[in-house]
């Protein structure tokens, strides 16, 4: 799997509580868990990503023709011109 761009958003605080409210450790447990599972998914979306940059790196051309090689080119015909002869 590969995501474009991805760039995790940084939360914010719609509802700030107020100071003196305590918050339960089964609310703490759960945000903690679930703020380290988006830390875990987007370690993993990065490490798909590299290893599918790696992989399609592998299938690039990267040697460069020599002067004296020979290449086939076809040009399509409505791209010529209507008067030159076709070979």
């Amino acid at each position: 799997m590969y995501v474009h761009s991805y760039k995790h958003k940084k939360l914010v605080d719609f509802l700030p509580m107020s100071p003196h409210s305590k918050i339960s450790d089964l609310t703490k447990f759960c945000v903690c868990r679930v703020y380290n599972l988006h830390v875990e998914i987007i370690k993993q979306i990065q490490t798909s990503n590299d290893q599918y940059k790696f992989r399609a790196n592998l299938h690039k051309y990267h040697d460069l023709p020599n002067v004296e090689d020979y290449f086939m080119i076809y040009i399509r015909p409505e791209r010529c011109d209507l008067k030159t002869s076709h070979k």
